[in-house]
């Protein structure tokens, strides 16, 4: 797969070619919908590149943003192909933006991907039987689904974001169950877009208050004797997450990802060295397996897709690649590095803890150095996944409010009278990393398994969509026919339905969890109480101690 680069991208060129003469949709005469185009009075679309259409976004609002958008699109009317957006921000962006280099990629990707020391409370909510399928089906088609929305973005390379790819998707979809009416496939090109946005938005603001509660109880773990309130250590978070947020986009990153992948890397080393020291299978009363209840398997089925997820910012870290064409490149060193990375922790850590691993799974550790390090190493990881599952929502924010994030000092931004781009990154990031220390506050008050109840439901709520079910959509309405076997259609279409099942069943048993872990109460109890092995009366070496001490 590495080595076939070039043709994987030749081939969906040649079979897009092939199908011009057979399939309309593929027709190169055919426009697709950008995003200025609005209707015209006779009902037919308008694909003035001069954007005086009445609705100069082309999202069906009427507002003007004249500015432009990272979001919007132009199509030519002369070769029905995709161009980027008019306007100060966002010309061109799709170029301009490509200049992060393949391994840069890679490590993001893996970097988000990876909640291995997650991955046994996960497997413990499913069992032995219903967890290996689950795990099973979302490794195969996640990595499927990853190199789809790959060959999409090679098809169409000026789709540059998850909404205006999949906005596409739908409208074209509209177009070939009406034959071809261009009026309602633009209002289904707008309600993509922004439902798209909205679950983007939710999905990874969701996920980034996860990562501040885990960096927030890390912090209360390490130094107890603080006597710091939990809601404190959330302020704390804040504050030291607001330098990381200046980053402003995937390719500043690379200094950073090298020290955080290797973080993630010594802390499973550390889980390791854990159970192999301790051997909880060989305690007393030992670990006990069971507990799996129908909602238990649900939440758990959605943690498996939070933990194949990141699916949702793939169109973008692909507009910023330097070399795109590599993207199967970075989808198989991914799932080479976290595929057998998750089966060894998930099998090993249930296999230790049984029914007793808990997210937060130094809690099933001693309380001993080796933990006191891997705490350290994984709020080091946590931290920066504050950045990563931030970045690509708030340049969206960033470039729809007119600043360039690719710019430091010029050139002023007009609406903030006159302030350079960096100052102006600064004060909205911090508000908007505020508005999630407020969330966290409300969650942080609960029981440890909350973490998993807030992985759980971000998983439901967009990764189940992102990952599974649209991808599975953009191929059968943006790739030639002639792309796919009959039997990967097929494959798309029971991989839609997929997830959507994944996404009802998992809101289901998350949100009730949620419920009744939460307190709801801002900031809940001052001080955790944690409790390490073997003192908790569920541990398996309650009663024999762990062997040696």
């Amino acid at each position: 797969m590495v080595d076939g680069d070039a043709g994987w991208s030749e081939s969906t060129a040649a079979a897009r070619r092939a199908d011009v003469s057979t399939n309309p949709l593929a027709s190169e005469t055919l426009p697709m919908l950008g995003g200025r185009g609005g209707p015209s009075p006779s009902g037919d679309l308008d694909f003035r590149n001069d954007g005086s259409d009445g609705d100069s976004d082309g999202d069906g609002t009427g507002a003007d943003k004249s500015r432009g958008s990272s979001f919007d699109g132009i199509v030519s009317s002369h070769t029905g192909s995709f161009a980027p957006p008019c306007g100060d921000v966002g010309a061109g962006d799709g170029a301009r933006m490509g200049r992060t280099p393949t391994w840069n990629i890679t490590l993001n990707s893996i970097m988000y991907m990876a909640v291995p020391l997650s991955m046994p409370a996960t497997m413990a909510a499913a069992g032995w039987l219903w967890g290996a399928v689950w795990f099973t089906y979302c490794s195969v088609a996640t990595y499927w689904t990853g190199l789809i929305i790959g060959r999409v973005f090679d098809a169409h390379p000026t789709l540059t974001t998850y909404p205006v790819m999949a906005a596409e998707g739908f409208a074209q979809l509209c177009m070939a169950r009406t034959g071809g009416n261009l009026a309602r496939a633009h209002g289904w090109r707008v309600f993509g877009r922004r439902l798209v946005l909205v679950m983007q938005f939710v999905t990874y603001y969701l996920d980034a208050v996860t990562q501040m509660i885990y960096v927030a109880q890390f912090f209360g773990q390490l130094l107890p004797g603080a006597k710091v309130c939990q809601w404190t250590w959330l302020v704390v978070v804040w504050g030291i997450s607001v330098p990381l947020m200046q980053i402003p986009t995937f390719h500043a990153s690379r200094w950073v990802i090298v020290p955080a992948a290797a973080t993630t890397a010594l802390s499973v080393a550390f889980f390791l060295g854990e159970v192999a020291a301790v051997h909880p299978w060989n305690c007393q009363p030992g670990p006990s397996y069971g507990g799996v209840t129908v909602r238990s398997s649900f939440v758990s089925l959605a943690s498996f897709a939070y933990a194949f997820g990141g699916h949702g910012m793939f169109p973008e870290a692909l507009r910023e690649m330097k070399e795109p064409k590599r993207w199967p490149a970075v989808m198989t060193w991914t799932y080479a590095v976290m595929v057998p990375c998750y089966l060894v922790c998930m099998c090993l850590g249930y296999y230790a803890y049984g029914s007793f691993s808990q997210a937060n799974i130094n809690l099933n550790f001693p309380d001993n150095w080796v933990n006191t390090v891997s705490l350290t190493l994984q709020l080091l990881q946590c931290y920066y996944l504050i950045f990563y599952t931030n970045v690509a929502i708030v340049m969206g924010l960033e470039m729809d409010a007119g600043v360039d994030p690719t710019t430091t000092w010029a050139p002023p931004v007009r609406w903030a009278g006159g302030l350079s781009p960096v100052w102006v990154r600064l004060v909205l990031r911090t508000m908007f990393l505020g508005s999630q220390v407020v969330l966290a506050l409300v969650f942080l008050g609960g029981s440890g398994d909350i973490i998993l109840d807030v992985q759980a439901l971000t998983g439901a709520v967009g990764m189940a969509a992102m990952t599974f079910s649209l991808p599975s959509m953009l191929a059968l309405s943006l790739l030639p026919p002639g792309a796919m076997g009959g039997l990967e259609r097929a494959w798309c279409h029971v991989n839609f339905w997929i997830g959507v099942g994944i996404a009802v069943v998992g809101v289901y048993g998350s949100v009730i969890d949620l419920t009744e872990d939460a307190t709801w109460e801002l900031g809940g109890a001052c001080l955790l109480k944690y409790t390490y092995a073997p003192h908790d009366p569920a541990d398996p070496c309650y009663i024999s101690g762990i062997l040696g001490t």
